[in-house]
Order: C-alpha cells, then structure tokens, then sequence
C-alpha cells in the first residue's frame, strides 16, 4: 500500500514515512477510490467490447442451438447441410433484431431504408411508373422468403394466391409437362397469373437454382393496393396473359 500510494501521488517512500496519521488516512482513501475508479473504468472497457461483439456471440448461441436440435432429431447429413446453410445465409455471421432498431425511427427513415434495401427491386419496369406513396405501401406489404438452390417454391398444379419478385438468385421455370421455359434473375418477377387468375390453379413448377431471397405479394394484399383496371394492374394482366399463352404453347408442342 506503502509502494501504491507513493506512486499516485507523486511521492517517495521516505517522503510517505514522514507523513502524520491524517495524511496517511487521506492517502490511504484516494489511493481506494483510485482503486475503484480502474475497476469502474475496466467494467466499462470490457462492457464495450461485449457489446460490440454481442451480435456475433448471438449469431453463434443460434448456430449451437440449431446444431443440438439437428443432433437430437437426428436428422440426415444433407438436411443438416441445408438447415446449417439457411442460417449462415440468413443472418450472415451476425444476428439483431430488426424489428426492434425500426420501432425507434420516424416512418419516413424507415421508408427510406425500405426503398434503399429494395433499390434492385425498383429497377423492375413494371414498377418504375408508380408514385412513391403507392411503391411505399407496396414494398411493406412484401414478405422476404428465403429458398435453397433446388427448392421447389410452388409446383404445377397447386393453388395460386401469390406472386414473387426476385430480390437476389436464379430460379427456373418448368411446364406441367416437364419443358424448360425461361430462366429469371434479380429484379424479375414470376406467379402473376395468380394475381390476375385467382380461379386458376398454377400452369408451371418454379424451383430454385441457387439460394434464392424472393418477396412475396399476396392476392390480397394486391387486391387492396391496386384496383382492377388501374394501369398497374392492365400491366400485370397483360404479362400475365402473354406468358400463360407461352405456357400453353409449349405444352401443345409437347403432347403433339
């Protein structure tokens, strides 16, 4: 004590054997609260470095949570791969709730980040005439959907209530009967015949070609944004009338 109190205030050991029993109570104080303000100042480092760390030391408790889950269902080896995969995409290393940064910001902020994030989406000609409000409203109405290369997002034949646009990724379109028909990237759009035909089942399977982010657009969701006959709505129709035809083509060519 003798040794840390002369070294804070600047004083010899022979010096500090001079001093009067007051003086060395006073000394003996500061030389505690010198003790408790480090220990404060390394409470509040090592704080900092949690919390700049936090969303990797979260990323990582999700990864060991989902890998003990695998081990007691037991599950395949390329189930295993795939649910790992999901999650490594998914939350890239790091992991925050969106939710709760976007609850602090004014609506106007967060429609900015929404037409930043969707900037690739914007870029689709079906959707540059649109004001803004209305593209606002849209983009909040579309829900992320992540899918593996080789997942099938809907099939021929199943029920139609949704369309999707093609945030990143490759999907594949096929007929019923098997037939390639096209391939579409980022900023495509596919399902609309759903949107426009709701009686209609669907006329082609769509599968993923590598890990595909899609969003999707309810019918009802469409149905409350976009009146039937608005221009929008004529254009969505007219492309969904010309790759329905496409569809049937090939499917006559096929059978014939």
């Amino acid at each position: 004590m003798h040794i840390g109190v002369s070294n804070l205030i600047g004083s010899n050991f022979v010096e500090y054997e001079r001093f009067g029993i007051l003086d060395t109570i006073i000394r003996c104080i500061l030389l505690l609260l010198g003790r408790g303000y480090m220990i404060y100042l390394i409470v509040k480092i090592l704080h900092l470095l949690e919390s700049s760390t936090e969303p990797e030391v979260k990323y990582q408790r999700i990864i060991d949570k989902v890998k003990k889950y695998i081990r007691q269902k037991k599950f395949p080896q390329y189930l295993q791969d795939r649910l790992i995969l999901y999650y490594e995409y998914r939350y890239q290393g790091s992991f925050f709730k969106e939710n709760i940064i976007s609850d602090t910001l004014s609506n106007h902020l967060n429609q900015e980040i929404l037409f930043h994030s969707s900037r690739g989406l914007l870029d689709t000609t079906i959707l540059h005439n649109l004001p803004r409000n209305i593209l606002g409203d849209l983009i909040n109405a579309l829900k992320p959907i992540i899918y593996l290369e080789e997942d099938v997002i809907y099939k021929a034949g199943s029920e139609s209530d949704c369309m999707y646009f093609i945030a990143s990724g490759t999907v594949v379109l096929i007929t019923f009967s098997g037939k390639e028909i096209c391939h579409f990237h980022d900023g495509d759009h596919f399902g609309e015949i759903g949107l426009i035909y709701p009686d209609r089942r669907r006329t082609e399977s769509v599968i993923a070609l590598e890990v595909c982010e899609l969003l999707r657009l309810h019918r009802r969701d469409f149905k409350s944004l976009f009146a039937a006959r608005s221009e929008f709505y004529n254009s969505l129709e007219q492309i969904a009338r010309e790759r329905l035809e496409k569809m049937q083509k090939l499917d006559e060519q096929h059978f014939n």
